[in-house]
C-alpha cells in the first residue's frame, strides 16, 4: 500500500493515506489484506513514554541511559535526537513504529561526552510524520513539541548551553526549527527545510503534500535564527544540489560542506560525515 501510493500520484492507495491523515488517523497494521487506521491520539507503544500536553495531546519518547556513561547526577547534558524517516523495509511498514520512531544510532551515546542524556522524540502524525511542524490535522503540534523541550531541560536541570538539537533530513528539520525556536544550539545533517524536496524529487515520498501547512520553513527559521546567540551547525554536500542550495538559504547558521564528490543524493550524506556529526555534537557539549 504504501510503496503503491508512493509510485502512483493518483492511486487510490495515496487517497486513502492522505484522506487518513487530514482525519487525523494512523495507518498502524495490516491483518492478512486488512490495513487498520488509528485516532493519533489512541497511539500507543508500552517501549515509549509519554509526556502529556497541556493541551492534552501525547508526545512520545525514550531516555534510556547508558549507565558506564552516566557518572554523575549532577552535571548532565541533553541531546534531543529528532527522528529522520525510517529506511529499508520499515519505510514501507504498515507497523507505525518501524515508521515514525525508527532506533537509529543506537550506540551514539558512546560517542559523546559523558553525562549525557539522549531524548528521542517520536514524529507521531500522519503517514511518515509531518517533520514535527503544524499540520491541517494537528495545528498545535509546534506548541506541544515546545512544552516538551522546555520541561525536560527543567525536569533534569540542565543548563540551556548544556543541550543540543540533533537530527538528519526530516529529523534535521525538527532539530533546526526548534533550535530557532528556543535559542538551542543544534547539529543537524542535510535538514529538509523545504519539503519542497521530497514533493518534486522524491514524488512525495513522505506524503508530506496534503497536511503540512509550512512547505518552507527557510523564512520562519530565519526570521528567528540570524539574531540569536545560540551555535547552530548545518552539514551538507554542494554535491548534492537539491538540498546544498536549500541549506544555502539560511542565515546565522554555520555551514559544514562536507565537500564529497563521491556522494550524489541526500540519503547518503548523513552515513558519510559520522566523524564529523560527533565532531560538532561533542564541540557543542563540552562549550569550545
Amino acid at each position: 500500500m504504501l510503496v503503491t501510493a508512493w509510485k502512483k500520484n493518483d492511486s487510490v492507495e495515496r487517497k486513502i493515506l492522505n484522506e487518513s491523515a487530514l482525519g487525523d488517523y494512523i495507518l498502524d497494521g495490516k491483518y492478512g489484506n486488512t490495513y487498520r487506521f488509528i485516532p493519533r491520539k489512541s497511539f500507543f507503544r508500552k517501549e515509549l513514554k509519554e509526556f502529556i500536553t497541556a493541551s492534552g495531546n501525547k508526545i512520545f519518547f525514550t531516555d534510556r541511559r547508558d549507565e558506564v556513561r552516566m557518572k554523575s547526577e549532577t552535571s548532565k547534558k541533553i541531546v534531543f535526537y529528532f527522528m529522520p524517516i525510517s529506511g529499508g523495509v520499515d519505510w514501507r511498514s504498515a507497523n507505525a513504529m518501524n515508521r515514525l520512531m525508527p532506533y537509529y544510532f543506537k550506540n551514539l551515546s558512546r560517542s559523546l561526552i559523558k553525562n549525557t542524556i539522549i531524548i528521542r522524540i517520536a514524529d507521531i502524525n500522519g503517514v511518515r510524520g509531518s517533520g514535527y511542524t503544524n499540520s491541517y490535522n494537528y495545528e498545535n503540534y509546534e506548541s506541544d513539541l515546545s512544552e516538551f523541550i522546555e520541561e525536560m531541560i527543567l525536569r533534569y536541570k540542565v543548563n540551556r548551553k548544556d543541550v543540543v538539537l540533533y537530527g538528519v533530513s526530516k529529523g534535521g528539520a525538527g532539530g533546526l526549527f526548534y533550535a530557532a525556536k528556543h535559542n538551542l544550539n543544534s547539529v543537524t545533517v542535510d535538514p529538509l527545510i523545504s519539503k519542497n524536496y521530497s514533493i518534486n524529487y522524491e514524488n512525495d515520498t513522505y506524503l508530506f503534500h496534503k497536511i503540512s501547512k509550512d512547505l518552507d520553513l527557510v523564512p520562519i527559521i530565519n526570521e528567528k535564527l540570524e539574531f540569536l546567540p545560540a551555535h547552530n551547525y548545518v552539514i551538507g554536500n554542494r554535491y548534492v544540489k537539491e538540498t546544498w542550495d536549500e541549506i544555502l538559504r539560511l542565515k546565522g547558521v554555520q555551514i559544514f560542506d562536507i565537500d564529497d564528490e563521491t556522494v550524489k543524493i541526500h540519503r547518503d550524506i548523513s552515513p558519510n560525515c559520522v566523524p564529523e556529526q560527533l565532531m560538532l555534537i561533542n564541540r557543542l557539549l563540552l562549550n569550545i
